[in-house]
């Protein structure tokens, strides 16, 4: 697969990204490193770098572990969805925000921000990433969003 369009709202991007990330645990050519999308290990020397974004891209993007990818190697849909990812671990919300108005999906509400903030996302947390995901399921369910 090479885009993301599958993918229909912020909670179904989430859910497939820790999906890829149990992924890469369970392959030992790959390493988390929250400071590199996919790059590969002739220039890491430990594996192929990845950080949240770039588990989608090994995975479900299916990218060559050989080749160095990043999120505007796609189609600007599969850009903004892998941005997200990153910008949710960076905690820049008005990006974010930014991005999923042209993707068309629900802002989140000033309550949501404030819950997914107390979230430590920056290192690539699998827990929290977790924690993320049953918060943005639970939202969705209950058609939480800004209206």
């Amino acid at each position: 697969m090479n885009n993301l369009d599958h993918i229909k709202s912020l909670a179904q991007l989430v859910t497939v990204a820790n999906a890829d990330r149990e992924l890469v645990d369970a392959d030992d050519r790959y390493v988390i490193n929250v400071e590199m999308y996919h790059t590969p290990s002739t220039y890491t020397g430990l594996g192929c770098a990845v950080c949240v974004a770039g588990c989608v891209i090994a995975k479900t993007l299916d990218s060559s572990i050989h080749s160095v990818v990043e999120p505007w190697d796609f189609d600007k849909a599969t850009e903004h969805k892998l941005e997200i990812l990153d910008l949710l671990r960076k905690h820049i919300f008005h990006q974010i925000a930014t991005i999923l108005a042209r993707l068309g999906w629900p802002t989140l509400t000033l309550q949501q921000i404030d819950s997914i903030s107390k979230l430590y996302l920056h290192n690539g947390n699998k827990e929290a990433w977790h924690q993320l995901e049953h918060l943005l399921v639970f939202w969705e369910t209950m058609g939480v969003n800004s209206e």
